[in-house]
Formats: structure tokens, sequence, C-alpha cells
């Protein structure tokens, strides 16, 4: 089995010579890992040698099993005995730039972007060797990228009726003339539109009687979530989610993005809704009968599982009612999260937190429980920004 474990070692050898952070070294620091390893390899051959010798064997018939030259192996030996088998750097140590040049290296970087080319700092800066630019090249643009990177953030929502958007959306003319405001419900876990009502005025008590009829057609979910509208926090739309057993769960202020599943569907069903108008030969001019037209034919026509998925419709007929065993079990997990989050908050923040901070610890406690039971996937990635160049972008256009 020593052949097996020499290999092994000697694989080794050549992935820490490709590794990517091997890479981003230069001089001694880039060659400590695989001169280490070197040494090491040699040293496990020579105990190999002396137990194969032990045994009967000739030093030409070892270094013909092992794949190498006999004064290889005799070299090797003699450097172990003397004890001058140490890892040692070979080459021609690498040139590195002072503090100074290297700051103003990074200064001219800062000053044109990250995304000047070697050729550039190889002119600007003609005594420093063309590696140690790189290398510093290399390590700012590193820099850029992690600190500049954005984490977005992909939901998906795989089981329908659980979780509804609500939001109020605008026409570009009051439909039939009387109607100045949309109201559109959306079930997140088919994509379905449930409403596209439109309302003589944006309030609370409107909000509150077109609940409570879906409720009666597809029964209660079990989180609704809504922008901080005034409209949507008034107490007659708790109280009315409350009885229900339905969790209300609000975007934080000024970020529309957090409900943003429902505001893209809103574009859609207005596409829809101005095609309809327009195979009428009223552009412009919505009608009823317009709006229910293009919420049916939204939810006719979208795959929100793909091309070949099955419709929003489709989805939101195959779901599956909510029992009164599982309400409880996601009120219960709720809780649990809410308290957990809020405790932590008052730990990290003491007297200084505030009502902002208690609604953020509120909505990481429900995304918490609808993760945790399978209601909300939730995939991250960052996404590296384009380099800026602050010259160029103090130049009109």
């Amino acid at each position: 089995m020593w052949h097996i474990e020499l290999i092994e070692w000697i694989i080794e050898v050549c992935v820490a010579e490709k590794t990517g952070a091997m890479k981003k070294l230069r001089g001694e620091d880039r060659q400590e890992h695989k001169r280490r390893i070197e040494s090491e390899v040699r040293i496990r051959v020579i105990r190999v040698e002396q137990i194969l010798l032990e045994l009967g064997w000739t030093r030409d018939r070892v270094a013909a099993t092992i794949g190498i030259g006999r004064s290889t192996l005799s070299t090797w030996e003699k450097k172990w005995r003397d004890e001058d088998i140490a890892a040692r750097p070979i080459g021609r140590p690498a040139e590195r730039a002072d503090g100074p040049t290297r700051e103003q290296i990074r200064d001219f970087i800062d000053t044109v972007g990250p995304m000047t080319g070697l050729p550039v700092l190889m002119d600007k800066f003609p005594g420093v060797a063309r590696d140690e630019l790189r290398h510093i090249l290399e390590t700012y643009r590193a820099e850029f990228v992690r600190k500049n990177s954005v984490l977005v953030q992909v939901l998906r929502w795989p089981m329908p009726g659980r979780v509804w958007a609500v939001d109020f959306a605008h026409p570009p003319a009051p439909v039939d003339g009387i109607y100045p405001s949309i109201l559109a419900v959306r079930d997140l876990g088919s994509g379905a539109f449930l409403l596209w009502l439109p309302v003589p005025e944006e309030t609370g008590w409107q909000v509150r009687q077109a609940l409570e009829s879906l409720f009666i057609l597809y029964g209660p979910p079990l989180v609704i979530k809504s922008d901080n509208g005034v409209q949507f926090k008034i107490n007659a739309i708790e109280s009315f989610l409350c009885k229900e057993g339905v969790i209300h769960l609000w975007s934080p202020k000024y970020y529309p993005q957090y409900n943003g599943s429902i505001e893209s569907g809103i574009g859609t069903l207005k596409v829809y809704t101005h095609h309809e108008a327009a195979r009428n030969d009223r552009p412009g001019e919505w009608t009823c009968d317009d709006v229910e037209g293009g919420n049916q034919r939204a939810n006719e026509f979208a795959r929100p599982r793909g091309s070949r998925g099955p419709s929003a419709k489709q989805l939101l007929d195959q779901r599956t009612p909510i029992t009164q065993e599982e309400r409880h079990l996601f009120y219960l997990r709720v809780d649990i999260e809410m308290g957990e989050h809020i405790h932590k908050l008052k730990n990290e923040k003491g007297d200084e937190t505030t009502a902002d901070d208690i609604a953020e610890a509120v909505r990481e406690a429900i995304t918490a429980a609808l993760v945790a039971y399978g209601y909300l996937l939730i995939r991250r990635r960052r996404i590296s920004p384009p380099y800026r160049c602050r010259i160029w972008s103090k130049i009109s256009r």
C-alpha cells in the first residue's frame, strides 16, 4: 500500500499548485504549500527505501519501482542524512514594490477604476515588476467585488392557497368613469389572481369586504402580505384577520420590492386588461368587463412553473384545504420564532430598540416559520457589480 500513499501525496502536490488561493500569492508565499508537500514526499520515499533495503532489495530496484532515478534517490537520502531536506523556495525571488509605491498604484486604480488593464499600469509604473502590478490589480478587483456585491434573493412559493398578497393599482382612467382604483389579490403559491376588482376608493373597508368574500370562495390563507398603506392598517381588517386565523405580514416602510410578487403581477394584469379594452376599440378606457376579462386571461395563460407547466388557474384548483391542525402548528411556530427574534433583538439593542426594529423582527419570525414548513423557498446568490470609474462618472453625457 506504500505506493498508493505516495501517489496520493503527489496528487496533493498537483492540486496545491492549481489552487486558486495559491494563484493569488507571490514568491515564497505561493510556493510554501507545494514545497512543504514535496519535502514530505521525499521523506516518505526515503523511509520506504529503508524498509525495502532491509528486506533485501537493491537500491536500483527500489528506484525503478518508485519511478525515479537512482541518483535522485541517493541525493534525497544524502540530504536527509545531513538534515538538509527541508522545504526551500526555488526560482528567482519575487520583486516587490515598497509600501508607498503600492499605495500610489492602488490610488491610481481607485481613480481610473478597477476595469483598467495591466498595460496601462505597466506604462504608468515602469519601475514595478509586471507580476507585482498584476497581483495588486487582482487583489484590488477582488476587494472591490467583495465590498460591492449585492445579495439577491429569489423566492418560491410551492404550496398554493397558503400565502396571499394584496395591493391597489391605478388604471389609465377611471374604470367605467367611476372607479379610480383596482384592488388586486393574488395567491402567491399558484400565481393566480383571486381578485381584480374596481373600487370607488382605497379604504380599509373595501379591503375587508373583498377579503371576506374571498374567504368564502377559497377559504382563509395562513398569511396575507401587504404594504404599509393606511388602508391596510385599520382595526377592522386586523380584527377580521385575527378572527379568521390569518397572519398579516406588512412590508418594510418605503420598500415595495418586499411585496414584489403582486407588484409584478399587477403589471401583467394591466397588459391583459389593456388588450381586452383595445380589442373592444376602447384603448385607455377600461370597463368592468375589460377588467374581468383581463383577470381571466391572465390566470388562463400564465405559466408560473414554466412554459410547459400548468396554468395559474390549474395550480389554484389543485390546492389542498388548510386544516385546523395545520393552521395551529403554523401559529405555534410563528410564536416560537417571534419570541426568539425579539429576545435576540432586546439583547442586542436593549433600550435603543425601536418600533421599526420590532417590526423587522416580526417579519423575520414569520419568514422563518414559512421556510420551516416549506411554504417558502429562498435561493440566495451574490451578484458582482460592474466596475465603476470615478472620473467617468463625473463626465456629463
